[in-house]
């Protein structure tokens, strides 16, 4: 069975949360009958965030026209989420939370929220990288985990790496701009990993329970 991944970057240039991103990529088409797509948000035409005006909330069938409040490519974004089945969502740290592009996509989401939730039990895993040790990633993950889980998505990540092990450099993707190396990028493949092979099985009675595949 084919399943498709696919990683949205929230940056709003091409740096380091595209790296991870790719990197995460890359060890997802290694696993087999898995493909990919990666997504520059800032490579879309997305004029604006959400201005709650309620549309979709009211219409029939949200997914008919999914987000009318701009004539933008945000439609096109979100179209394809429908077709995934699993995601990799990452952003760097800007002054201490999420850039405004990344903020503008997760509150234009709200039309599949609204679709009787249209994400609901895919994984979703969330990457970020900030210029300082704490500078904030803890509060972009948490946030970007907080819109998996408004959607129902089932939440995956890696284990903790200590700064012995060589994965706590403040300088981005394992400190080198450009591609990055040794535990920084066993770590992607471990989130990814774990992206592909979850899936649920139904106990009865309205229980789930997230089995490895």
């Amino acid at each position: 069975m084919k399943v498709k991944i696919i990683g949205i970057a929230g940056s709003v240039r091409k740096g380091n949360t595209d790296i991870m991103i790719q990197e995460s990529l890359k060890a997802a088409r290694e696993l087999k009958d898995v493909e990919t797509e990666f997504i520059r948000l800032i490579d879309y035409k997305i004029d604006g965030g959400c201005v709650a005006c309620y549309k979709c909330f009211k219409a029939k069938n949200p997914l008919d026209k999914l987000c009318e409040a701009y004539d933008d490519d945000l439609n096109k974004i979100l179209k394809k989420m429908l077709t995934a089945d699993g995601f990799i969502f990452g952003c760097p740290v800007y002054f201490g939370s999420l850039t405004w592009l990344m903020k503008e996509f997760i509150d234009r989401s709200h039309p599949i929220f609204a679709a009787n939730r249209g994400l609901r039990n895919k994984p979703a895993a969330a990457l970020t990288v900030a210029l300082g040790r704490n500078g904030g990633q803890g509060y972009v993950i948490d946030i970007l985990h907080r819109f998996a889980m408004f959607h129902d998505m089932l939440i995956v990540g890696a284990s903790v790496v200590w700064p012995a092990e060589g994965g706590a450099s403040p300088w981005g993707a394992d400190g080198v701009q450009g591609g990055p190396q040794g535990i920084a990028r066993l770590q992607f493949k471990d989130i990814t990993r774990r992206v592909f092979p979850l899936h649920l099985v139904e106990l009865g009675d309205g229980l789930y329970r997230v089995m490895q595949l």
